[in-house]
């Protein structure tokens, strides 16, 4: 597992607080700062279209559909409430990754 930043560490917005980080494993932290996958303000997770059709026109989808079966629907909370992911990081990181879903 790794912790990954919400928010990016380049950012001035961002920060080391729990409420900016996720932990994921490397191939997943890899797919979300390369902006293929994210996840809203109600935690679902998603794919980017957009990301999918540049890697189809490069060719390189040979292992996406069995990326793509091994995400869940959301991602998993802390148990404590005062640890969740929080909605304006999730927002700014989206603005500034540009994500495209």
């Amino acid at each position: 597992m790794e912790a990954a930043h919400i928010l990016l560490v380049a950012s001035d917005k961002s920060t080391d607080k729990t409420t900016n980080g996720v932990a994921l494993c490397s191939l997943h932290h890899r797919a979300y700062d390369q902006c293929l996958v994210s996840f809203d303000e109600s935690y679902r997770v998603e794919v980017s279209s957009a990301a999918v059709t540049e890697l189809k026109t490069l060719d390189l989808v040979g292992g996406l559909a069995i990326f793509r079966e091994g995400l869940k629907n959301a991602i998993l909370l802390p148990a404590d409430k005062r640890d969740y992911p929080s909605h304006a990081f999730i927002r700014e990181s989206r603005k500034v990754r540009g994500w495209q879903p």
